[in-house]
């Protein structure tokens, strides 16, 4: 599934762009006709699995294909072993994508009858569906993402086939371009349901689906690793992670941060193929082939897995595996994790042809590995959508097209195949046991096992069972039992089953493993009321100043889950002022703060003690997010402090942050003269840019011109295509994602001459340019010929941008767009950044 930006191209490009003449590009070269290119006729199971390479002291095996399975992309495996399985089977049925509105998705579920590691047995469970892209196990049946809704499907007699389903949620998605829309369910340690281009995260409870909102993240796929830390990645970025739980970053809406979120986790893009590949989007491009014809770096990846089995060398447990179809390859990273960072670098092996190749490497260009997963044997899964389209409609080049017709990749289609790696001195793969008929008890033991698949599986029923028989044995378990592991699990399964208590969790908050620890305190928080406010506090204050960094940001997340109250008590200042040493502590401090920040800043300018660098750069923190809220009585009451403080330092520390709140838009309105104003505006002349009262100077620049009537009109079209076609990647707050797309609001590009966007927009942009501090390596392809947009749309989304999460910068015209293609006719590269510098 190709990478690539949706409409706003705008954030790719680099602040700093100057303006430039155009010129007109050259034709696509079909450098493929230049290559050995090998035929890629659609191969037998039994003749693929001769194209396979993968790392010594492994080998590959079937375990399903065509007829039993057709076009899978997702799955999953049930209590008992068996494999339920997502086809999509509408995917571009053709070069031109038609067809794909027809109902012929299927979930299918694989059993294995006669017990030798293949399947021989496939049910249709449910079909009818229009592009299905997830399934989850959930107690009484499944949940199936067919967007915009979520099924939950249910077999009541037992024949493996559906005979009830109903709507859980209809917000997931939309039909569309598949690498940009919701995908995922999967089922964390946390007990949440977590899944890739969305914002939301879900519990199912009784029947009925809970929706919580997080930071969106990824492309297609979703992960976690043995304590929870959730990765995914976008199809030119390997991985990326979330370093702490994320939606601990959206309780505080005055205080945008990013802290440890979307963390690029891979920096080296590098592909290791074993075969030409030319059959890729922007294969004309210099950037994307290397001399000897193989894809230079990754364009497609997508489905990774940490793996969490038993069957592969202990070594491997935690490593990250990810697909790279466009490649036809399977890589193998290996992590580095100090506590709170996690890094991975990739792992390659001697090739007598290539020079060295991915952990699994196939010269079948059909071979399209779209998800791995932990299986309930140890082993890991790839699933193969095997065909020779990989490129959705939408984005599919030119150069692309004609290799699509001309090798004949667009037939046939109704292929696919799902196999397992199987380490050769590992354990021999067995059947899996029947989890689903296990008692409570052996599910407790089983919350220790040495593969994730079982402790995942083991937990999930237990939740689901509600069984109060065991709270006592998980209990032992959490602060007793001998697998770090084991404990981890028995807390969440506690947590899940509303059978935590406080004592339990401050008990288990001594633990010797740090990974305990933090689950701990995550699960406390469920504990928490103020008749146990203080003794969590002090647990809380005590593991900050734990050697282990993140054990110390788990504490101070944790602390900002305690009522307002506890959180601006002595022993909580004396704390942030301990604790405030770096951005990152900070960052997690202040997200805890939501509508406390006045009385912890109060508490500060009170304390004598309180004027060292970290007192004074929390000062400025607080006093930042008071008027990004713009309550005007907390503003007011903020300057009479700063007026009223007697240190100097502290005063310019509230004055520095109000400077740095990065507002724009009409200033804050205060209904009176704050006490002390004139001596404030003297230290700090420029706090008027943002604050104004009765009598006083309003700088230049603190309103905005008001949009006409017809250019309101234009600006909600701009909405509704962003909503359509740019959300996914830039999000509803404009704010981007990590390894895919930059932020938008407050982006000095798109508040920039219109001019040199709107040839972004149509012909693309190559990197590297730097956003904001930032390198972006990637390649945006140009928009000129997408059906979904034309020149009045790319305005009105132009204009949408331009004056939306307080930018405040002219609306664009429909005529310069139509200027920019005119002078732009006949490019077919996107814009290099030394070309961009030329644009007058």
């Amino acid at each position: 599934m190709k990478w690539l930006y949706p409409l706003i191209v705008l954030v790719c490009v680099a602040p700093v762009l100057a303006q430039s003449g155009d010129h007109k590009g050259e034709k696509m070269p079909e450098v493929w006709r230049e290559m050995n290119v090998p035929a890629a006729p659609p191969l037998s199971p039994e003749e693929a699995m001769k194209t396979f390479k993968v790392a010594p002291g492994f080998h590959i095996e079937l375990v399903a294909a065509e007829p039993l399975v057709e076009d899978p992309i997702a799955m999953a495996f049930d209590g008992e072993g068996r494999l339920w399985v997502v086809e999509m089977r509408g995917y571009m049925p053709n070069v031109d994508g038609k067809g794909e509105d027809v109902k012929n998705g299927r979930i299918v579920v694989l059993e294995d009858t006669d017990h030798d590691g293949k399947m021989d047995k496939s049910t249709v469970f449910l079909d009818g569906l229009v592009m299905p892209r997830a399934i989850s196990i959930v107690s009484g049946g499944v949940l199936v993402a067919e967007p915009p809704n979520i099924w939950y499907a249910r077999d009541t007699d037992g024949d493996l086939v559906c005979d009830q389903k109903e709507i859980v949620f209809n917000k997931y998605g939309s039909q569309g371009p598949v690498e940009h829309t919701e995908n995922g369910l999967m089922p964390a340690l946390d007990n949440w349901l977590y899944n890739a281009k969305s914002d939301s995260r879900f519990q199912f409870r009784d029947g009925k689906l809970i929706e919580q909102h997080v930071p969106a993240a990824g492309q297609w796929g979703v992960t976690q690793d043995n304590y929870g830390r959730i990765f995914t990645n976008s199809n030119s970025s390997y991985l990326h992670g979330h370093l702490i739980p994320a939606w601990y970053t959206l309780r505080n809406s005055a205080y945008p941060t990013g802290l440890g979120v979307n963390a690029r986790i891979i920096g080296d893009q590098s592909t290791w193929a074993i075969r030409v590949n030319p059959g890729v989007n922007r294969g004309y491009m210099k950037s994307t082939l290397a001399a000897d014809g193989r894809l230079k770096s990754t364009t497609a990846t997508c489905g990774p897995v940490i793996y969490r089995g038993d069957q592969f060398p202990s070594s491997m447990v935690g490593d990250p595996f990810i697909p790279e179809p466009a490649a036809n390859i399977v890589s193998h990273f290996k992590i580095k994790d100090d506590g709170y960072n996690v890094t991975a670098t990739q792992e390659t092996y001697p090739d007598k042809q290539w020079g060295k190749r991915a952990f699994l490497a196939s010269t079948d260009e059909r071979f399209r590995p779209v998800h791995c997963y932990n299986g309930p044997d140890g082993c890991l899964y790839v699933v193969d959508m095997y065909r020779g389209i990989l490129q959705h409609r939408i984005y599919v080049t030119t150069f692309l097209r004609t290799q699509i017709l001309e090798r004949g990749l667009d037939k046939p289609i109704g292929m696919g195949r799902i196999y397992r790696i199987v380490s050769d001195e590992g354990k021999k793969p067995v059947e899996t046991v029947n989890l689903d008929k296990a008692s409570s008890a052996e599910l407790v033991n089983k919350l220790s096992d040495a593969n994730g698949w079982t402790r995942d599986t083991a937990q999930r029923l237990l939740v689901e069972r509600k069984d109060t028989s065991i709270a006592a044995s998980l209990k032992e378990l959490a602060l007793s039992g001998k697998s770090p592991l084991g404990r981890i699990h028995a807390l969440w399964t506690l947590e899940g089953m509303g059978a935590i208590d406080t004592k339990t969790a401050i008990s288990a908050m001594q633990d010797a493993d740090a990974q305990v620890r933090i689950a701990a305190m995550r699960v406390s928080e469920d504990t928490i009321t103020p008749d146990h406010a203080d003794e969590l506090l002090s647990a809380y204050d005590q593991l900050s100043k734990d050697k282990n960094e993140g054990v110390k940001m788990q504490a101070l997340l944790s602390f900002g889950m305690l009522p307002d109250a506890a959180k601006s008590s002595d022993e909580a200042v004396a704390m942030i002022e301990r604790e405030a040493t770096s951005g990152n502590h900070r960052a997690a401090i202040m997200s805890g703060l939501s509508n406390a920040e006045l009385s912890v800043l109060t508490h500060l300018i009170a304390d004598p003690k309180a004027k060292d660098a970290n007192a004074l750069a929390m000062v400025k923190e607080l006093a930042s997010t008071i008027l990004r809220r713009k309550n005007t009585g907390e503003i007011q009451q903020m300057l009479a402090l700063a007026s009223s403080d007697k240190n100097k330092q502290r005063q310019k520390a509230v004055l520095d942050g109000i400077m740095s709140a990065n507002r724009k838009g009409s200033a804050v309105k205060l209904a009176q003269q704050p006490v002390g104003a004139d001596e404030l505006v003297k230290l700090q002349p420029g706090i008027n840019r943002w604050i104004v009262w009765p009598g006083s100077k309003i700088e230049a620049g603190a309103t905005v011109k008001e949009l006409t009537p017809e250019q309101q009109k234009q600006y909600e079209l701009g909405q509704q295509t962003y909503m359509m076609i740019c959300v996914g990647c830039h999000q509803v707050n404009g704010k981007g994602m990590a390894g895919l797309a930059p932020p938008l609001a407050d982006s000095p590009i798109a508040e920039g001459p219109p001019e040199r966007i709107a040839r972004i927009v149509l012909n693309g942009l190559m990197g590297p340019v730097q956003v904001n501090e930032e390198e972006w390596n990637l390649v945006m392809p140009g928009l000129r010929d997408n059906p979904l947009l034309d020149d009045e749309k790319i305005a009105a989304v132009m204009t949408y941008v331009r004056r939306t999460w307080d930018n405040d910068a002219d609306p664009v015209p429909t005529k310069l767009v139509q200027d920019a293609r005119k002078a732009t006719e006949g490019r077919v590269e996107p814009w290099t950044f030394k070309e961009l510098q030329k644009i007058k």
